[in-house]
């Protein structure tokens, strides 16, 4: 794991977790639009940086950035923040956390419980795309399939994530690939007591595949709160209004 930082330490903490097959940059475009008024903490999670160690579970990536905080000097978290994968993990974190976490926002989590026949075709299809962008410059097809997998109703928003996905594929490993399959589509939702579930915040795209999940958090977790965007697909809200996305949670640390 290797942990960027943009803003000064003293200001309040965002920790902003990447989702799947990319990296600490995807998260720029709205982290850096904070870096004002917040110190935003972006880990690279395992498995998506060259000569890393294969990602393993989200349970191992929460320890490891509880540890990786607590060497930074991190008292208190103003908010725990994941994107897609990154919000399994912040989810898990908020388990095995011993800082303070005063907010929670999990954007686009897939937080699934599929079959392994399920699984085991999903880790295939990726693993196809993964030799074929070793082998061609052309990802069109891989962009395709992506954007059919997201829900993507403005496929341009994702091209910057589509072609860094391309780029982690390239290394990613057979391993890699297959446990953050198991992370996003085999994944135990951990208990909390209402006092701290009252804290999270569920953001989804009103069409993206993830929302699927949506029914079992709210049953899961009765306290926390839910938002739908009104359209679009994976993750939809802070790729394609960054600013509002931006000031959108950073209202939400403010209004506590």
């Amino acid at each position: 794991m290797k942990i960027n930082v943009l803003g000064d330490m003293d200001l309040p903490v965002i920790v902003a977790i990447h989702g799947a097959f990319c990296d600490y940059t995807s998260v720029m475009p709205f982290a850096g639009r904070l870096r004002k008024n917040f110190c935003v903490i972006m880990p690279t999670l395992d498995g998506h940086y060259e000569e890393s160690a294969n990602y393993s579970t989200v349970n191992k990536q929460a320890r490891m950035l509880n540890i990786a905080l607590h060497k930074m000097g991190i008292k208190k978290i103003a908010m725990l923040h994941g994107t897609s994968i990154g919000a399994n993990v912040a989810l898990c974190m908020g388990s095995v956390c011993d800082i303070e976490i005063e907010n929670y926002f999990f954007d686009g989590g897939c937080f699934f419980e599929k079959s392994l026949p399920k699984r085991q075709l999903l880790t295939a299809k990726i693993l196809k795309y993964a030799r074929k962008s070793a082998s061609s410059s052309d990802n069109e097809k891989l962009f395709s399939w992506l954007g059919k997998s997201m829900n993507a109703e403005n496929p341009d928003i994702y091209r910057d994530m589509f072609a860094l996905i391309a780029s982690r594929l390239e290394f990613m490993s057979e391993k890699t690939v297959k446990n953050l399959v198991e992370s996003c589509c085999k994944y135990s939702l951990p208990d909390f007591p209402d006092e701290v579930s009252e804290r999270f915040f569920f953001n989804f795209s009103a069409d993206e595949p993830a929302h699927k999940s949506k029914k079992r958090l709210m049953e899961k977790y009765p306290c926390a709160s839910f938002n739908d965007f009104p359209h679009g697909g994976h993750c939809s809200f802070q790729l394609s209004q960054p600013d509002v996305y931006a000031k959108f949670v950073s209202d939400i640390i403010l209004s506590k």
